[in-house]
């Protein structure tokens, strides 16, 4: 159980350090929207979005490959740093040209335009950071990605208050975002450098040519992603309004700032699982389950006050201008538990080798997406992009779900999907009650205390269970 104890202790520090960044996007969200209104936040949305579509181009699947590569051969890290870094130059002049040619295409308003390319900007910088970033987490040294990630935060949350006391217009915003990236890439060399040794060029083309052809179906799987992620609000932008792209983003970014909980855990995970599957498979297993039972028991929790909260959560973070937007937040948190359980399917399946399969998926994943929000956005705007993207995830965990239980490890589904499932209609029906009589807040602190209580009562939280928790608040973890 030494290798639980060391994700469980990994997780730990990560989500001390991640929570902090999560409260600061919360407030970058909260202001920002606040500040701008529904059409700014729109168009900054809109430039985010196209970004963050061509911005895998700068990856294509490198960094994942390079943290399970690294992983199970820590000698290869000089070779690996210098040749992604030379790579990933080329592959971000390929990216910005991308960015040109489809801003021309769709012939945006030239404020829009500069938008997007201050954003294409921050986000090649970016690219840079994330070689470090990969070797920092082959290493198992998690709180380095979390504390460049805080620092990040951090500026872009300092800004989002200057620029209101300044009043300062969108393009400082963006600007924001160039100062926060060189700064993290600052940090990433500064702290690598200090813990290994000054990256020198050590060219190597064969290399290069491995690496491209290994990360293919992880790039496959990076593009299908961004795409599924990003082409809603691209689509809203062509088809509706950039209004219409501020009131579905501003519910989205709730969705997206969730997704930090379960990438704090699989970034602990996934290396240690890409050890085991060479090493100790059996081992390997259980890792899978108990990574299972928690995030799903933590999501259907997440899921359930989203739903019952939607009105309050929307009232307070972005205001009276964006009530359009609780609706499109309670179709969103359907997604929430399938989206959980799917970044732990998703990096198992990396871990142990099965990136082809998954680069099936997310191809598929892909083509539902944008067929589904080329017939629906035009009809149910944001609402039908809300639809859409919760059945893309149901498509994506049905797959990769049944595929690990066929070809690894099957789990219970009884215990593990179905269990915790019954625990949170039982706790949604206390909780809505507890809401009529108190204020939500305070409903939704006494409605914890209540699921913890009934995941006991169905034996969903075990005495080995209880044991981890209490090494965790000790501090006493085995390595």
């Amino acid at each position: 159980m030494n290798s639980i104890h060391k994700i469980v202790k990994n997780t730990s520090m990560l989500f001390i350090a991640q929570i902090i960044g999560y409260i600061l996007l919360f407030f970058i969200a909260m202001y920002t929207a606040r500040y701008l209104g529904t059409n700014g936040f729109g168009n900054l949305s809109i430039a985010l979005a196209l970004t963050g579509i061509f911005g895998i181009f700068t990856d294509l699947g490198i960094g994942l490959l390079s943290i399970r590569n690294i992983a199970r051969d820590l000698s290869l890290k000089d070779k690996y740093i210098t040749n992604i870094l030379l790579i990933k130059f080329f592959l971000s002049i390929l990216t910005f040209g991308l960015i040109m040619v489809t801003v021309t295409i769709f012939n945006y308003p030239g404020d829009i335009k500069l938008l997007i390319y201050l954003i294409a900007i921050s986000t090649i910088i970016n690219a840079f950071s994330s070689p470090f970033n990969a070797t920092f987490q082959a290493y198992e040294k998690m709180e380095i990605p979390a504390i460049s990630s805080i620092i990040s935060n951090v500026i872009v949350f300092s800004g989002v208050f200057v620029a209101i006391y300044f009043n300062k217009d969108i393009f400082f915003f963006a600007l924001l975002y160039i100062i926060s990236s060189l700064a993290c890439l600052l940090f990433n060399f500064m702290v690598y450098v200090w813990n290994f040794s000054f990256p020198l060029a050590n060219i190597d083309l064969k290399l290069w040519k491995y690496i491209i052809n290994d990360a293919w179906p992880f790039a496959l799987m990076g593009i299908s992603a961004s795409i599924y992620l990003w082409i809603d609000s691209l689509l809203l932008s062509i088809m509706v309004s950039s209004e219409a792209v501020g009131i579905y983003n501003s519910a989205y970014r709730i969705l997206m700032i969730l997704y930090v909980i379960p990438a704090i855990f699989i970034a602990a995970l996934f290396p240690v699982m890409s050890k085991h599957f060479k090493t100790a498979k059996d081992l390997l297993k259980i890792e899978y389950e108990k990574a299972f039972k928690y995030l799903a028991i933590t999501s259907i929790f997440i899921f359930i006050n989203g739903i019952l909260f939607a009105e309050n959560i929307i009232k307070l973070i972005f205001g009276n201008e964006y009530l359009s937007s609780i609706l499109i937040l309670q179709i969103l948190m359907l997604s929430v538990p399938i989206i959980f359980l799917n970044s732990l399917s998703g990096n198992i399946l990396a871990a142990t080798n099965k990136q082809r399969f998954l680069s099936i998926v997310a191809i598929l994943n892909a083509l539902l997406n944008v067929t589904l929000n080329l017939f629906l956005i035009p009809k149910y705007s944001y609402i039908g992009a809300s639809v859409v993207t919760v059945l893309t995830e149901v498509l994506g965990f049905s797959l990769t779900f049944l595929y690990i239980n066929k070809s690894f490890f099957k789990i219970s589904v009884n215990e593990y999907i179905f269990k915790p499932l019954l625990v949170g209609f039982v706790s949604a029906i206390l909780i809505y009650y507890l809401k009529l009589a108190l204020p939500w807040f305070f409903a939704g602190i006494i409605g914890l205390f209540l699921y913890l209580t009934i995941l006991f009562v169905f034996k969903l939280i075990n005495e080995e269970d209880k044991n981890l928790f209490k090494q965790i608040l000790r501090g006493d973890i085995n390595e």
